[in-house]
């Protein structure tokens, strides 16, 4: 199509050209098409990120079309005709089937074109929603008698998705479960167990096991996988290795924890959707600050609160949008009543809270949000995901004294 137009206009424009003839000039179209599809071939090929290409690709079109339009319209109103030759018959005038056949076509390739570049340039990557995958490991390592058993996590975060990905916040949970077998259980006591295992939706953590009772799941360690507001780029990772420190007694006797579970909790959005502000970060039990939301809905609660202000880059954005918060709360401690009954298999504190809301709310709003209306569709748009991985390990052990002498 370019080499089309370009050879036409050239011809209008008094230049002498090898060619005359609109075969001709289809061939060199052709071979200027070819060349630009090797040269897109080649670059999607070394570019994981082929969108500027097809995009200049979708310019090339939509000037060709346009240009094709325009001379369309000129050779039918016979502003422009060719120069004739000197010598030989005069060429018969063209009618309009003439100029469709000619123009017409590079139009019609130009408006299929232009969706199909648009779709792939422009829809696909702003509608692509993030995605995130969890890694999870557990191992126990060794340690001497009466010393405290080593336990290592291992986290891997990585962006799977075509866009960058802004991680809000994370958390992991390191809980021990004591546990009771017996081959001679009862089966009319099992209503218990069968409800904790089915009736909410706790994923692979519950479980019912014939022989088996849990006991309630105890917290051993807590904390955060990344930083907070970080950003992954498209397929890189992020791999935290925790050590946590487990004393020998908690892991013997009939009460000892006989099952380990690592649980991690991620909150993450598109980073160009949301793009934040200076971090404000504020304890719901601090009465250094002299603002009544950083407390108001979370007394009896310790929520570590982070806040930020969501910032546009653009004027007309500015314009259009309204004030805009993202807030993340970790809730580490709680004396609050009419708070739910603990899980059976892990308890309410610590949790990980968040919420993206217009104006400025309060702290309650986090650990209550249906108590202050809902914003789903600002956490829509900002396409707001969560993700988790559960991971478990058969408590190890601890090594007993020897008994035999040197």
């Amino acid at each position: 199509m370019g080499g089309y137009i370009v050879v036409s206009l050239c011809r209008l424009s008094g230049i002498r050209l090898p060619t005359r003839d609109d075969h001709r000039r289809v061939l060199i179209a052709a071979l200027a098409a070819f060349l630009l599809a090797l040269y897109l071939l080649y670059e999607l090929s070394t570019d994981f990120a082929p969108q500027p290409h097809l995009l200049r690709a979708g310019v090339v079109c939509i000037v060709s079309a346009l240009a094709s339009i325009v001379l369309a319209v000129l050779r039918a109103v016979g502003v422009a005709r060719f120069p004739q030759p000197q010598a030989g018959p005069a060429s018969p005038p063209r009618n309009w089937r003439e100029v469709w056949l000619s123009s017409g076509a590079t139009v019609v390739a130009a408006l299929i074109a232009l969706p199909l570049t648009w779709y792939s340039t422009q829809y696909v990557p702003d509608a692509a929603a993030p995605t995130i995958t969890i890694t999870s490991s557990l191992k126990a390592g060794q340690a001497a008698v009466s010393a405290p058993i080593p336990i290592t996590m291992t986290i891997t975060f990585k962006n799977t998705a075509t866009a960058s990905v802004r991680v809000l916040g994370s958390m992991y949970q390191l809980t021990g479960t004591a546990t009771s077998v017996s081959p001679t259980r009862s089966v009319a006591i099992d209503t218990s167990q069968r409800d904790a295992a089915l009736k909410e939706n706790y994923g692979p953590a519950a479980r019912y096991n014939r022989y088996a009772t849990h006991q309630q799941a105890q917290v051993i360690q807590y904390g955060q996988v990344v930083e907070d507001a970080v950003e992954l780029i498209p397929n890189e990772e992020s791999t935290a290795t925790i050590v946590a420190f487990v004393p020998p007694s908690v892991l013997s006797g009939d009460k000892g924890f006989s099952l380990l579970r690592l649980t991690v909790d991620i909150v993450f959005v598109r980073a160009d959707r949301v793009s934040l502000g200076v971090p404000d970060a504020v304890d719901s039990t601090s009465t250094a600050s002299g603002s009544e939301r950083d407390h108001e809905g979370c007394e009896g609660r310790q929520v570590l609160q982070r806040r930020w202000t969501v910032t546009y880059g653009s004027l007309i954005d500015r314009l259009t949008q309204s004030r805009r918060e993202v807030a993340i709360g970790r809730t580490v401690q709680s004396s609050a009543t009419g708070l739910p009954e603990p899980d059976l298999w892990w308890e309410a504190i610590p949790s990980l809270d968040y919420s993206i809301h217009h104006g400025q709310q309060p702290c309650g709003r986090l650990v209550n949000p249906d108590q202050y209306g809902s914003d789903r569709g600002l956490e829509e748009r900002s396409m707001l995901s969560t993700a988790g991985a559960v991971t478990e390990l058969a408590a190890p052990r601890p090594i007993p004294p020897s008994t035999t002498k040197p």
